[in-house]
Protein backbone atom coordinates (compact mmCIF):
# COMPACT_ATOMS: atom_id res chain seq x y z
CA UNK A 1 0.00 0.00 0.00
CA UNK A 2 1.54 3.25 -1.26
CA UNK A 3 1.03 5.73 1.77
CA UNK A 4 2.65 9.00 2.98
CA UNK A 5 5.15 8.61 5.04
CA UNK A 6 5.19 8.13 8.57
CA UNK A 7 1.42 6.45 8.09
CA UNK A 8 0.84 2.92 8.88
CA UNK A 9 -1.29 0.33 7.84
CA UNK A 10 -2.79 -1.88 9.83
CA UNK A 11 -6.01 -4.54 10.50
CA UNK A 12 -7.46 -5.50 14.29
CA UNK A 13 -9.78 -7.78 15.20
CA UNK A 14 -11.87 -5.57 18.23
CA UNK A 15 -14.78 -6.68 20.58
CA UNK A 16 -17.43 -6.16 17.60
CA UNK A 17 -15.57 -6.36 13.93
CA UNK A 18 -11.96 -7.02 12.46
CA UNK A 19 -11.14 -3.37 11.39
CA UNK A 20 -8.38 -1.64 9.09
CA UNK A 21 -6.82 1.59 10.04
CA UNK A 22 -4.20 3.61 8.83
CA UNK A 23 -2.56 5.61 11.54
CA UNK A 24 0.23 8.11 12.50
CA UNK A 25 2.53 9.04 15.47
CA UNK A 26 3.67 8.09 18.53
CA UNK A 27 1.22 5.47 20.27
CA UNK A 28 1.86 7.33 23.52
CA UNK A 29 0.82 10.93 21.45
CA UNK A 30 -2.27 12.81 21.63
CA UNK A 31 -5.52 10.10 20.42
CA UNK A 32 -7.04 11.40 17.71
CA UNK A 33 -9.51 9.81 15.67
CA UNK A 34 -10.87 10.42 12.02
CA UNK A 35 -14.03 9.16 10.81
CA UNK A 36 -15.23 9.19 7.40
CA UNK A 37 -18.11 9.87 5.49
CA UNK A 38 -20.59 7.72 3.22
CA UNK A 39 -18.81 6.24 0.16
CA UNK A 40 -14.87 6.82 1.65
CA UNK A 41 -12.55 5.39 3.81
CA UNK A 42 -9.94 6.46 6.23
CA UNK A 43 -7.45 6.76 3.66
CA UNK A 44 -9.50 10.46 2.95
CA UNK A 45 -7.43 11.10 5.46
CA UNK A 46 -4.14 10.17 5.02
CA UNK A 47 -3.05 13.24 3.61
CA UNK A 48 -3.36 15.36 6.90
CA UNK A 49 -1.18 12.88 8.63
CA UNK A 50 2.42 13.62 7.84
CA UNK A 51 1.81 17.86 8.62
CA UNK A 52 0.12 16.80 11.91
CA UNK A 53 2.20 18.10 15.44
CA UNK A 54 4.49 15.58 16.61
CA UNK A 55 2.91 15.27 19.60
CA UNK A 56 -0.33 13.48 17.96
CA UNK A 57 -1.22 9.74 17.32
CA UNK A 58 -3.99 9.92 14.51
CA UNK A 59 -6.07 7.15 13.87
CA UNK A 60 -8.43 6.58 11.18
CA UNK A 61 -10.44 3.01 10.59
CA UNK A 62 -12.38 2.25 7.51
CA UNK A 63 -16.06 2.04 9.05
CA UNK A 64 -18.70 -0.78 8.80
CA UNK A 65 -19.92 -1.03 5.19
CA UNK A 66 -16.56 0.69 4.13
CA UNK A 67 -12.99 -0.05 2.76
CA UNK A 68 -11.40 -2.82 3.75
CA UNK A 69 -12.40 -3.78 7.47
CA UNK A 70 -14.68 -6.49 7.59
CA UNK A 71 -17.65 -6.48 5.69
CA UNK A 72 -20.78 -6.76 8.44
CA UNK A 73 -24.16 -5.35 8.16
CA UNK A 74 -25.57 -2.12 9.43
CA UNK A 75 -28.42 -2.03 11.57
CA UNK A 76 -29.96 1.36 10.11
CA UNK A 77 -32.19 1.47 13.29
CA UNK A 78 -29.44 2.63 15.16
CA UNK A 79 -28.69 5.19 13.18
CA UNK A 80 -24.89 5.92 13.00
CA UNK A 81 -24.25 3.93 16.61
CA UNK A 82 -22.89 0.57 15.49
CA UNK A 83 -19.95 3.27 13.68
CA UNK A 84 -19.54 5.23 17.29
CA UNK A 85 -20.05 1.43 19.14
CA UNK A 86 -17.19 -0.39 16.34
CA UNK A 87 -14.75 3.42 16.81
CA UNK A 88 -14.96 3.05 20.45
CA UNK A 89 -14.09 -0.68 19.84
CA UNK A 90 -11.08 0.04 18.17
CA UNK A 91 -10.22 2.42 21.13
CA UNK A 92 -10.51 0.10 23.60
CA UNK A 93 -8.67 -2.70 21.17
CA UNK A 94 -5.34 -0.29 20.85
CA UNK A 95 -5.67 0.71 24.57
CA UNK A 96 -5.74 4.27 24.97
CA UNK A 97 -7.91 4.75 28.19
CA UNK A 98 -7.98 8.85 28.15
CA UNK A 99 -10.93 10.24 26.33
CA UNK A 100 -10.07 11.23 22.26
CA UNK A 101 -10.37 13.73 20.02
CA UNK A 102 -12.85 12.82 17.36
CA UNK A 103 -13.05 14.17 14.28
CA UNK A 104 -16.06 13.41 11.66
CA UNK A 105 -16.68 14.26 8.37
CA UNK A 106 -20.33 14.05 6.59
CA UNK A 107 -21.70 10.33 8.18
CA UNK A 108 -19.11 10.56 10.38
CA UNK A 109 -20.12 13.85 12.24
CA UNK A 110 -23.27 12.22 13.48
CA UNK A 111 -21.33 8.85 14.47
CA UNK A 112 -18.85 11.37 16.60
CA UNK A 113 -21.93 12.65 18.20
CA UNK A 114 -23.49 9.44 19.03
CA UNK A 115 -19.87 8.36 20.23
CA UNK A 116 -19.69 11.55 22.90
CA UNK A 117 -23.16 10.30 24.09
CA UNK A 118 -22.01 7.41 25.51
CA UNK A 119 -18.16 7.96 26.35
CA UNK A 120 -16.57 10.77 27.48
CA UNK A 121 -13.86 12.76 24.53
CA UNK A 122 -11.67 15.31 24.76
CA UNK A 123 -13.42 17.04 21.88
CA UNK A 124 -15.28 17.23 18.47
CA UNK A 125 -14.83 18.51 15.47
CA UNK A 126 -17.96 18.48 12.65
CA UNK A 127 -16.50 18.69 8.91
CA UNK A 128 -19.59 19.43 7.03
CA UNK A 129 -21.68 17.06 9.11
CA UNK A 130 -25.19 15.16 8.68
CA UNK A 131 -27.57 17.24 9.70
CA UNK A 132 -28.12 16.57 13.30
CA UNK A 133 -32.11 15.72 11.99
CA UNK A 134 -30.60 13.36 9.94
CA UNK A 135 -30.80 13.47 5.84
CA UNK A 136 -34.25 13.85 4.14
CA UNK A 137 -37.84 14.90 4.74
CA UNK A 138 -37.07 16.89 7.73
CA UNK A 139 -38.50 20.75 8.76
CA UNK A 140 -36.68 23.28 9.97
CA UNK A 141 -37.51 22.12 13.65
CA UNK A 142 -36.31 18.79 12.98
CA UNK A 143 -40.03 16.74 12.49
CA UNK A 144 -40.09 14.78 9.50
CA UNK A 145 -42.67 16.17 6.25
CA UNK A 146 -44.56 12.69 6.82
CA UNK A 147 -45.04 10.23 9.69
CA UNK A 148 -43.13 7.47 7.83
CA UNK A 149 -40.17 9.84 6.85
CA UNK A 150 -40.90 9.11 3.58
CA UNK A 151 -38.38 10.92 1.28
CA UNK A 152 -35.13 9.46 3.06
CA UNK A 153 -33.03 6.56 3.13
CA UNK A 154 -32.44 3.33 0.99
CA UNK A 155 -34.98 4.08 -1.76
CA UNK A 156 -33.62 7.50 -2.45
CA UNK A 157 -30.51 6.10 -3.64
CA UNK A 158 -29.10 6.70 -7.64
CA UNK A 159 -29.62 3.00 -8.84
CA UNK A 160 -27.49 3.93 -11.78
CA UNK A 161 -24.76 5.24 -9.17
CA UNK A 162 -24.54 2.41 -6.70
CA UNK A 163 -24.26 -0.14 -10.10
CA UNK A 164 -20.91 1.49 -11.09
CA UNK A 165 -19.72 1.08 -7.47
CA UNK A 166 -20.98 -2.41 -7.73
CA UNK A 167 -19.32 -3.07 -11.25
CA UNK A 168 -16.23 -0.99 -10.11
CA UNK A 169 -16.39 1.73 -12.50
CA UNK A 170 -12.89 3.88 -12.38
CA UNK A 171 -14.18 5.65 -15.25
CA UNK A 172 -15.16 9.31 -15.97
CA UNK A 173 -17.88 7.91 -18.72
CA UNK A 174 -20.89 9.22 -17.53
CA UNK A 175 -21.57 12.01 -14.59
CA UNK A 176 -22.80 9.53 -12.45
CA UNK A 177 -18.85 7.57 -12.46
CA UNK A 178 -17.72 7.52 -8.97
CA UNK A 179 -14.86 9.56 -9.81
CA UNK A 180 -16.79 12.15 -11.55
CA UNK A 181 -19.13 12.37 -8.52
CA UNK A 182 -16.35 12.67 -6.38
CA UNK A 183 -14.68 15.30 -7.91
CA UNK A 184 -17.87 17.33 -8.26
CA UNK A 185 -19.61 16.77 -5.34
CA UNK A 186 -16.23 15.90 -2.37
CA UNK A 187 -15.20 19.35 -2.99
CA UNK A 188 -15.48 22.32 -4.75
CA UNK A 189 -15.72 21.82 -8.48
CA UNK A 190 -12.23 24.01 -8.91
CA UNK A 191 -10.52 21.48 -7.14
CA UNK A 192 -8.41 18.98 -8.58
CA UNK A 193 -6.27 16.48 -6.39
CA UNK A 194 -3.04 14.81 -7.73
CA UNK A 195 -4.15 12.25 -10.34
CA UNK A 196 -2.29 9.35 -8.66
CA UNK A 197 -4.27 10.52 -5.29
CA UNK A 198 -7.70 10.88 -7.38
CA UNK A 199 -7.09 7.03 -8.80
CA UNK A 200 -6.34 5.82 -5.11
CA UNK A 201 -9.54 7.80 -3.50
CA UNK A 202 -11.53 6.30 -6.78
CA UNK A 203 -10.44 2.75 -6.04
CA UNK A 204 -11.54 3.52 -2.48
CA UNK A 205 -14.66 4.23 -3.15
CA UNK A 206 -15.13 1.58 -5.02
CA UNK A 207 -14.50 -1.04 -2.11
CA UNK A 208 -18.05 0.30 -0.38
CA UNK A 209 -20.47 -2.49 0.35
CA UNK A 210 -23.44 -2.28 -2.27
CA UNK A 211 -26.85 -3.72 -1.78
CA UNK A 212 -29.44 -3.97 1.20
CA UNK A 213 -26.52 -4.46 3.92
CA UNK A 214 -24.71 -1.49 2.50
CA UNK A 215 -25.02 1.07 0.28
CA UNK A 216 -27.90 2.54 -0.42
CA UNK A 217 -29.83 -0.42 1.61
CA UNK A 218 -33.16 -1.52 1.71
CA UNK A 219 -36.43 0.62 1.71
CA UNK A 220 -40.64 0.70 1.88
CA UNK A 221 -43.30 1.85 -0.37
CA UNK A 222 -45.31 4.90 1.29
CA UNK A 223 -48.40 6.24 0.19
CA UNK A 224 -46.66 9.91 0.58
CA UNK A 225 -44.38 11.13 -2.11
CA UNK A 226 -42.10 10.24 -3.54
CA UNK A 227 -43.14 7.04 -2.84
CA UNK A 228 -40.44 5.44 -0.77
CA UNK A 229 -39.48 5.48 2.87
CA UNK A 230 -36.71 4.07 5.16
CA UNK A 231 -36.23 0.33 5.55
CA UNK A 232 -34.07 -1.22 8.60
CA UNK A 233 -30.41 -1.69 6.65
CA UNK A 234 -27.62 -0.13 5.16
CA UNK A 235 -26.39 3.33 5.21
CA UNK A 236 -28.41 5.76 3.89
CA UNK A 237 -31.18 4.43 6.49
CA UNK A 238 -29.14 5.30 9.10
CA UNK A 239 -28.96 8.48 7.89
CA UNK A 240 -32.69 8.83 7.75
CA UNK A 241 -34.24 11.11 10.18
CA UNK A 242 -36.03 8.58 11.28
CA UNK A 243 -33.07 7.05 13.31
CA UNK A 244 -30.06 9.69 12.67
CA UNK A 245 -30.71 12.27 15.55
CA UNK A 246 -27.54 14.31 17.06
CA UNK A 247 -29.06 16.59 18.57
CA UNK A 248 -28.73 15.49 22.40
CA UNK A 249 -25.34 16.89 22.55
CA UNK A 250 -26.99 19.58 24.02
CA UNK A 251 -27.61 17.87 26.89
CA UNK A 252 -23.39 16.71 27.39
CA UNK A 253 -22.17 17.14 30.71
CA UNK A 254 -19.75 18.20 30.90
CA UNK A 255 -19.27 19.45 27.71
CA UNK A 256 -16.62 18.30 25.49
CA UNK A 257 -14.79 21.52 23.03
CA UNK A 258 -16.55 21.87 19.27
CA UNK A 259 -15.05 22.99 16.40
CA UNK A 260 -17.35 23.14 13.40
CA UNK A 261 -16.13 23.58 9.55
CA UNK A 262 -18.20 23.97 6.51
CA UNK A 263 -17.97 24.88 2.82
CA UNK A 264 -20.25 27.57 1.98
CA UNK A 265 -20.27 25.30 -1.59
CA UNK A 266 -20.89 22.19 -0.17
CA UNK A 267 -23.85 20.84 -2.60
CA UNK A 268 -24.33 17.44 -0.31
CA UNK A 269 -25.19 19.13 3.70
CA UNK A 270 -26.65 22.32 2.45
CA UNK A 271 -29.72 24.29 3.01
CA UNK A 272 -31.19 22.86 -0.39
CA UNK A 273 -28.72 19.83 -0.60
CA UNK A 274 -28.55 19.21 -4.05
CA UNK A 275 -28.60 15.01 -3.10
CA UNK A 276 -31.98 15.83 -1.16
CA UNK A 277 -35.38 14.81 -1.97
CA UNK A 278 -36.95 18.16 -1.41
CA UNK A 279 -34.28 19.93 -3.48
CA UNK A 280 -34.70 17.61 -5.92
CA UNK A 281 -38.47 17.33 -6.52
CA UNK A 282 -38.31 22.00 -6.33
CA UNK A 283 -36.02 21.42 -9.46
CA UNK A 284 -38.44 19.58 -10.87
CA UNK A 285 -35.81 16.34 -11.26
CA UNK A 286 -38.86 14.22 -9.27
CA UNK A 287 -41.99 14.75 -10.84
CA UNK A 288 -44.90 15.21 -8.51
CA UNK A 289 -43.14 17.25 -5.46
CA UNK A 290 -46.15 18.20 -3.29
CA UNK A 291 -44.50 21.93 -2.41
CA UNK A 292 -42.85 23.62 -0.20
CA UNK A 293 -45.34 23.92 2.23
CA UNK A 294 -45.51 19.93 2.44
CA UNK A 295 -41.98 18.80 1.60
CA UNK A 296 -39.41 21.69 1.48
CA UNK A 297 -35.51 21.76 1.14
CA UNK A 298 -34.36 20.65 4.13
CA UNK A 299 -32.44 23.54 5.87
CA UNK A 300 -29.42 21.42 6.82
CA UNK A 301 -26.52 24.12 7.90
CA UNK A 302 -29.48 26.04 9.59
CA UNK A 303 -30.11 22.92 11.64
CA UNK A 304 -26.44 22.26 12.61
CA UNK A 305 -26.24 26.18 13.63
CA UNK A 306 -29.14 25.95 15.41
CA UNK A 307 -28.35 22.85 17.18
CA UNK A 308 -24.41 24.12 18.39
CA UNK A 309 -25.39 27.62 19.36
CA UNK A 310 -28.27 25.88 21.75
CA UNK A 311 -24.62 23.72 23.04
CA UNK A 312 -22.76 27.01 23.16
CA UNK A 313 -25.72 28.69 25.55
CA UNK A 314 -25.90 25.43 27.79
CA UNK A 315 -22.50 26.34 28.39
CA UNK A 316 -20.43 24.82 25.69
CA UNK A 317 -17.32 26.15 23.74
CA UNK A 318 -18.35 26.18 20.00
CA UNK A 319 -15.94 27.65 17.04
CA UNK A 320 -17.41 27.51 13.71
CA UNK A 321 -15.55 28.20 10.81
CA UNK A 322 -17.34 28.81 7.27
CA UNK A 323 -14.93 28.19 4.16
CA UNK A 324 -15.82 30.56 1.73
CA UNK A 325 -15.97 28.50 -1.81
CA UNK A 326 -15.01 25.06 -0.11
CA UNK A 327 -17.08 22.05 -0.97
CA UNK A 328 -18.15 19.19 1.20
CA UNK A 329 -14.22 18.90 2.16
CA UNK A 330 -12.48 21.74 3.37
CA UNK A 331 -10.34 19.30 4.67
CA UNK A 332 -9.07 18.51 0.89
CA UNK A 333 -9.78 21.77 -1.07
CA UNK A 334 -8.48 24.20 1.37
CA UNK A 335 -6.15 21.22 3.23
CA UNK A 336 -3.63 23.99 4.89
CA UNK A 337 -5.87 26.29 5.91
CA UNK A 338 -8.47 23.84 7.54
CA UNK A 339 -5.33 21.73 8.88
CA UNK A 340 -4.07 24.90 10.78
CA UNK A 341 -7.15 25.83 12.41
CA UNK A 342 -7.89 22.32 13.25
CA UNK A 343 -4.33 21.49 15.02
CA UNK A 344 -4.66 25.03 16.67
CA UNK A 345 -8.08 23.81 17.92
CA UNK A 346 -6.35 20.79 18.96
CA UNK A 347 -3.09 22.49 21.20
CA UNK A 348 -6.10 24.97 22.84
CA UNK A 349 -8.03 22.34 24.29
CA UNK A 350 -4.94 20.53 25.15
CA UNK A 351 -3.37 23.19 27.15
CA UNK A 352 -2.46 22.17 30.55
CA UNK A 353 -4.63 23.66 33.22
CA UNK A 354 -3.28 26.02 36.08
CA UNK A 355 -1.68 24.14 38.77
CA UNK A 356 -4.16 23.88 41.69
CA UNK A 357 -4.01 23.30 45.53
CA UNK A 358 -5.63 20.25 45.91
CA UNK A 359 -6.37 20.46 49.37
CA UNK A 360 -8.06 23.51 49.41
CA UNK A 361 -10.19 22.67 45.72
CA UNK A 362 -10.99 19.72 47.76
CA UNK A 363 -12.56 21.73 50.33
CA UNK A 364 -14.70 24.15 48.40
CA UNK A 365 -15.94 20.77 46.08
CA UNK A 366 -16.79 19.29 49.89
CA UNK A 367 -18.37 22.67 51.26
CA UNK A 368 -20.61 22.56 47.75
CA UNK A 369 -21.62 18.90 48.79
CA UNK A 370 -22.69 20.05 52.26
CA UNK A 371 -24.82 22.63 50.74
CA UNK A 372 -26.65 19.86 47.99
CA UNK A 373 -26.79 17.63 51.34
CA UNK A 374 -28.53 20.11 53.14
CA UNK A 375 -30.81 22.28 50.42
CA UNK A 376 -31.32 19.47 47.76
CA UNK A 377 -31.06 15.73 49.15
CA UNK A 378 -32.76 16.70 52.47
CA UNK A 379 -36.02 17.55 50.40
CA UNK A 380 -35.51 14.21 48.23
CA UNK A 381 -37.61 11.00 48.84
CA UNK A 382 -35.57 7.86 48.84
CA UNK A 383 -37.38 4.55 47.19
CA UNK A 384 -36.79 1.19 49.13
CA UNK A 385 -32.85 0.06 47.90
CA UNK A 386 -32.11 3.04 45.91
CA UNK A 387 -29.03 4.71 46.46
CA UNK A 388 -29.97 7.59 49.13
CA UNK A 389 -29.45 11.03 47.04
CA UNK A 390 -27.54 12.09 50.26
CA UNK A 391 -24.98 10.06 48.59
CA UNK A 392 -24.22 11.12 45.22
CA UNK A 393 -21.54 13.45 45.80
CA UNK A 394 -18.83 12.85 48.17
CA UNK A 395 -16.02 13.48 45.93
CA UNK A 396 -15.00 16.02 48.48
CA UNK A 397 -13.79 13.14 50.65
CA UNK A 398 -13.74 10.31 47.87
CA UNK A 399 -11.14 12.34 45.80
CA UNK A 400 -8.24 12.17 48.30
CA UNK A 401 -7.86 8.59 48.60
CA UNK A 402 -8.45 7.97 44.68
CA UNK A 403 -5.25 10.43 43.89
CA UNK A 404 -3.30 8.71 46.11
CA UNK A 405 -3.27 5.51 44.19
CA UNK A 406 -2.63 7.74 41.05
CA UNK A 407 0.40 6.82 38.83
CA UNK A 408 0.82 9.28 36.35
CA UNK A 409 -1.11 11.66 34.36
CA UNK A 410 -2.45 8.27 32.29
CA UNK A 411 -3.77 6.34 35.00
CA UNK A 412 -5.44 9.85 36.39
CA UNK A 413 -6.99 9.97 33.01
CA UNK A 414 -7.98 6.57 32.92
CA UNK A 415 -9.81 6.91 36.50
CA UNK A 416 -11.17 9.68 35.64
CA UNK A 417 -13.04 8.54 32.33
CA UNK A 418 -13.50 5.08 33.79
CA UNK A 419 -14.50 5.48 37.23
CA UNK A 420 -15.37 9.41 38.33
CA UNK A 421 -17.17 10.44 34.92
CA UNK A 422 -19.43 7.74 34.69
CA UNK A 423 -20.97 7.91 38.23
CA UNK A 424 -21.00 11.79 37.79
CA UNK A 425 -22.96 12.34 34.91
CA UNK A 426 -25.59 9.53 35.74
CA UNK A 427 -26.20 11.64 38.84
CA UNK A 428 -26.31 14.94 37.02
CA UNK A 429 -28.50 13.84 34.49
CA UNK A 430 -31.06 11.69 36.53
CA UNK A 431 -31.46 15.16 38.81
CA UNK A 432 -31.73 17.15 35.50
CA UNK A 433 -35.06 14.96 34.44
CA UNK A 434 -36.78 14.50 37.63
CA UNK A 435 -36.47 18.30 40.00
CA UNK A 436 -38.85 20.56 38.54
CA UNK A 437 -40.06 23.50 40.15
CA UNK A 438 -38.69 25.36 43.47
CA UNK A 439 -36.48 22.46 44.15
CA UNK A 440 -35.47 22.33 40.37
CA UNK A 441 -34.27 25.84 40.77
CA UNK A 442 -32.59 25.11 43.70
CA UNK A 443 -31.10 22.11 41.86
CA UNK A 444 -29.77 23.89 38.63
CA UNK A 445 -27.98 27.25 40.89
CA UNK A 446 -26.24 24.43 42.92
CA UNK A 447 -25.44 22.69 39.90
CA UNK A 448 -23.83 25.57 37.99
CA UNK A 449 -21.74 26.41 41.24
CA UNK A 450 -20.61 22.83 41.85
CA UNK A 451 -19.67 21.46 38.30
CA UNK A 452 -16.78 24.56 37.78
CA UNK A 453 -15.33 23.47 41.05
CA UNK A 454 -15.30 20.02 40.44
CA UNK A 455 -13.53 20.12 37.00
CA UNK A 456 -10.30 22.09 38.46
Amino acid sequence: MDLPAGVTSHVLQTSRLRMRYIESGPADGIPVVMIHGNLSTGRFYEHLMPGAPATCRIVAPDMRGFGDTERVPIDATRGLRDWADDAFSLVEKLGITRPVHLVGWSTGGAAIANYAEEHPVASLTFVDPVSPYGFGGMQLDGTPCFPDYAGSGGGTGNPEFIKRIAEHDASSDSPLSPRNVMNSSYWTSTHQEPKDREDILVEEILKSVTGDDGNPGDSTSSPNWPGVAPGTRGVLNALSGKYCNWAGIVNLDPKPPILWTHGTADIVVADGSAWEMGTLGKMGFVPGWPGEEVFPPQPMVTQIRSVLERYRAAGGRVEMEMFDGSGHGPLFDAAQRWSKLFFEFLASVEVPAPEVDLDAQLGVVAGLEDDYRRDVASRLEVAEGSVPPSEFFRWGTELPGVAGQVQGLEHWEALEGQRILPRLTQALQALDRHLSGDLGETWHAWRARYVPQLQK
